[in-house]
């Protein structure tokens, strides 16, 4: 009976020790693990880095590589950060995809570009609980979502800036334009100002342009806006040209000011009398500018939550102190003025000697 009770309390003995064991190991793989998770801040940047928008794209994501390239993220925040990039070649599916993928791997902040993507990503983000730090020039983003940032230009104030260079409201004038979301915004403030206009739309992908050049001719229409992607609208003018339709004056969204188009547009427009101008914002390279500018704004609001003894993504906290954000950045003062929107003020160029020249004082006497 003695050697009986031995062995249990041996048993007994053996159990705890193996579950004693089996405790330290388990606290000492979850201390292992933490601090892996920990260390790092992992920011997951969907661009269009191929396909008809890639240099937009590249010049976007090369910006925010640049502005957290520039800091010493292990000295402010005591953590590293891993730029979690992909290419999501324009297509809305594979944006949305790479935003899932993010998400499995627990990241908190996303930064993409393009109306388009960002329709999709928005009420994801706000679903999610993600920060959606975008470049477009959709403001209702933002707007709809408090998770939402952007640090861009404006669809309507470019549609201001396009109306006020307009000397004769009256007349029939001529929009083309692709279907997204920015568009929308632009002709719906085009509708308000302009007495008649003569729309035609066009989808995202298209490339020939033909047949809405060859109706914009029978009507005559002597001023045109056209509003696309930069290679849309270089298309667009090409073919205007080779149609033998010559409009006397060509406004275009800001899109346009990329130098390559600048370059081709100038080509295309070489003995034509045709007056071709462009909202833009005076950068060079401004997409890369504002990419950069972007990720500032944010690394500023990843400060402030830091210092508030929060870790720099939190979510909720960015939500709150991005916000508050001013600071002087490449494209002037960013300025979040209690908003989730800073807006770059827009300004009117012509094109000359396939160089932007600003079109100063009154811009009627170029119409």
């Amino acid at each position: 009976m003695a050697i009986g009770k031995q062995m249990v309390k041996m048993k007994a003995k053996i159990t705890l020790g193996i579950c004693i064991i089996g405790i330290i190991a388990a606290i000492f793989i979850a201390g292992c693990a933490q601090p892996t998770q920990e260390e790092t801040i992992k920011i997951g940047v969907s661009e269009t880095l191929t396909g008809a928008n890639a240099d937009i794209g590249n010049d976007v994501a090369n910006g925010v590589k640049d502005a957290f390239s520039g800091i010493n993220a292990e000295q402010i925040f005591g953590k590293k950060i891993e730029l979690l990039t992909e290419d999501n070649t324009g297509d809305v599916k594979k944006a949305v995809s790479d935003y899932q993928a993010f998400k499995m791997q627990n990241v908190r902040i996303v930064f993409s570009a393009f109306s388009s993507i960002i329709g999709a990503l928005n009420p994801l983000s706000k679903q999610d609980k993600i920060i959606l730090m975008y470049n477009a020039v959709t403001p209702s983003f933002a707007e709809e979502n408090e998770f939402a940032f952007k640090v861009y230009a404006n669809a309507p104030q470019e549609a201001e800036t396009i109306l006020a260079a307009i000397k004769n409201k009256n007349e029939r004038i001529g929009i083309a334009y692709v279907n997204n979301p920015t568009t929308a915004i632009f002709y719906e403030k085009f509708s308000k100002e302009l007495t008649e206009i003569a729309p035609y739309s066009f989808d995202i992908k298209e490339t020939d342009f033909r047949t809405i050049i060859l109706k914009l001719k029978e009507e005559k229409i002597n001023t045109l806006i056209l509003l696309g992607y930069p290679s849309q609208i270089l298309n667009f003018v090409k073919q205007a040209v080779e149609s033998e339709y010559y409009p006397e004056n060509i406004f275009v969204n800001s899109d346009s000011t990329v130098k390559e188009v600048t370059d081709k547009i100038g080509d295309s427009l070489s003995g034509t009398k045709i007056k071709y101008f462009t909202v833009g914002y005076g950068l060079e390279n401004q997409n890369y500018i504002f990419g950069y500018d972007l990720a500032k704004t944010l690394i500023e609001g990843m400060k402030k939550c830091h210092e508030l003894g929060k870790i720099p993504d939190d979510a909720d906290c960015l939500k709150e102190e991005l916000k508050k954000i001013k600071i002087e950045g490449k494209s002037g003062v960013i300025d979040m003025n209690n908003s989730r929107v800073a807006v770059v003020t827009s300004k009117l160029f012509s094109v000359q000697n396939k160089k932007l020249v600003e079109v100063q004082g009154d811009k009627n006497a170029f119409n």
